[in-house]
């Protein structure tokens, strides 16, 4: 049997007492004020230094702006970090402010980076007058007629529902001011006309779904939409981009050559001599008919009318926009930066040319805008005292017409040895008309109505360009033939002709 050990006599080891706490007390203290440091840390700090709120800004206007102190925080709906405190809020839309309010964000501090809390505020009272409705239904024209203009969307152009966005902003708007009896009659006018207008601009199955579901919004808010213009209008757009097919049928009255008698004119001013051509009134057909698909329908046959007017025999040269220039320096290229600011041209504008009043080039101009082609007539029936501007489409038709049998320009510059009628109609460049490009004007039946309502509206829209350049095949181009230029833009093969009259 083993002895037992015996172990040597030692001095119990005692903690030392702490303010005459006895270990076990001041221990249990020490973990009791580490737990709460770390709750303090976790939980409570993050709150503390960063304060606020996500708080989600709504409004029953679509896609409002937010600014917050004046600083511009994003798009309703979305939300945002808001921080604490007394806050000025302002919604505004395209630069009309629909309220602004003072608000308070609380300052919760428990475990806020974990539970966030949220606050929801709403532009819950709009403030709008008559003037400020009309300016967001041009915006929305303008930004139509640019959107128009794509007709493929996917993810690189993926169309902002336009039409719909429009429709539900209307019944919004228009019921804060339903006291104005006269005010609100007169707002469901232009909104009707605009509708009318807006069907005009569908040129995809993407437009024509989104103007439908606006269609329903608009009429169970009692807006008139039933229009036979715009019926008529819905109802081609469902057979040009409907699911079913493309339509077999034409479109359009057929073209007619009805041109009277003709004489020769010449306008002076700004110490130019333009030859041209006096045209009595005529009612024609404009274009012809044409297959039902797009985009062939925009040079569809509609009955015109035009007033006597003279026309240029030849496009604008460089030699006169070298003196147009000399006398206007806003438009010289030295200006361009300055042009380019103001919306006028592109960054093209007069590319590779450097027109000279000390070379008499009769090369037609080109590289301009429709902005810089509207100057030059502006100055130039200021100086002889004529009202000089851009043909409209009839008028350029009707001169075209008079030129059946010329051979199409194949050149930049040619001489044309008939002299008994305008020269280079068809090639030689692009020529810009004054005439507002509207995607199915030709097939409304409201050809000229629609045309006027863009201009009351003032659309900033694409303008009607005909004649082809010398780059295009003759058998691509014809006299009804359509196109279409940003009234910024400055092209290689776009010039210009004038009209006076």
């Amino acid at each position: 049997m083993k002895k037992p050990v015996q172990l040597p006599n030692v001095e119990p080891v005692k903690l030392p007492t702490i303010l005459g706490m006895r270990p076990g007390l001041y221990i249990l203290i020490l973990g009791v004020l580490l737990v709460a440091l770390a709750v303090f840390l976790i939980g409570f700090l993050p709150g503390i230094l960063n304060g606020g709120k996500k708080v989600t800004f709504t409004s029953p206007v679509t896609t409002v702006a937010v600014s917050v102190d004046g600083v511009y925080k994003g798009a309703t709906p979305f939300e945002a970090f808001i921080e604490s405190g007394e806050h000025e809020i302002e919604f505004s839309k395209d630069g009309i402010v629909l309220q602004t309010k003072d608000v308070r964000v609380g300052h919760p501090v428990f475990f806020t980076w974990l539970f966030p809390r949220k606050q929801t505020i709403t532009n819950d009272s709009l403030t709008v007058a008559r003037q400020d409705i009309s300016r967001l239904t041009k915006k929305f024209l303008d930004d139509l007629a640019g959107w128009s203009a794509v007709t493929d969307y996917d993810d690189r152009y993926h169309f902002p529902p336009l039409y719909t966005n429009w429709a539900t902003d209307m019944v919004v708007l228009t019921s804060e001011i339903s006291g104005d009896t006269t005010t609100l009659s007169e707002l469901r006018r232009e909104i009707s006309n605009a509708w009318m207008l807006a069907c005009a601009h569908i040129t995809s199955k993407t437009l024509l779904d989104n103007a439908l579901s606006a269609k329903e919004t608009l009429s169970v808010a009692g807006f008139s939409v039933d229009t036979s213009v715009a019926d008529e209008l819905l109802g081609i757009a469902g057979r040009l981009f409907s699911d079913q097919g493309s339509p077999t049928g034409t479109v359009g009255l057929a073209s007619e050559n009805t041109v009277g008698e003709i004489r020769p004119t010449t306008l002076t001013g700004a110490g130019l001599s333009i030859d041209g051509f006096t045209y009595p009134p005529e009612h024609f057909v404009m274009g012809g008919a044409v297959p039902e698909i797009w985009p062939a329908i925009t040079g569809a046959g509609v009955e015109v009318s035009t007033s006597a007017f003279s026309i240029a025999a030849t496009e604008v040269t460089e030699y006169q926009w070298a003196m147009f220039i000399e006398q206007n320096p806003y438009w010289s290229k030295a200006n361009l930066s300055q042009l380019i600011e103001d919306g006028m041209v592109d960054e093209y504008y007069l590319a590779g040319l450097f027109p000279s009043t000390a070379i008499q080039s009769s090369r037609p101009i080109r590289n301009i805008s429709y902005h810089a082609a509207s100057a030059f007539c502006d100055w130039l029936g200021a100086a002889s005292g004529k009202n000089v501007h851009l043909p409209t489409e009839e008028q350029w038709t009707m001169a075209a017409l008079s030129t059946q049998g010329k051979e199409y320009t194949k050149a930049l510059l040619t001489v044309d040895t008939d002299t008994s009628s305008p020269s280079a109609m068809l090639g030689g460049v692009w020529e810009f008309t004054g005439t507002r490009f509207i995607p199915l004007t030709r097939v409304s039946g409201a050809y000229d109505e629609l045309q006027k309502l863009a201009e009351d509206f003032g659309l900033s829209t694409d303008m009607v360009v005909k004649g082809g350049s010398y780059i295009n095949s003759p058998n691509d181009i014809g006299v009804a033939t359509v196109g279409a230029a940003d009234a910024r833009a400055c092209g290689e093969y776009t010039g210009m002709r004038i009209v006076w009259e």
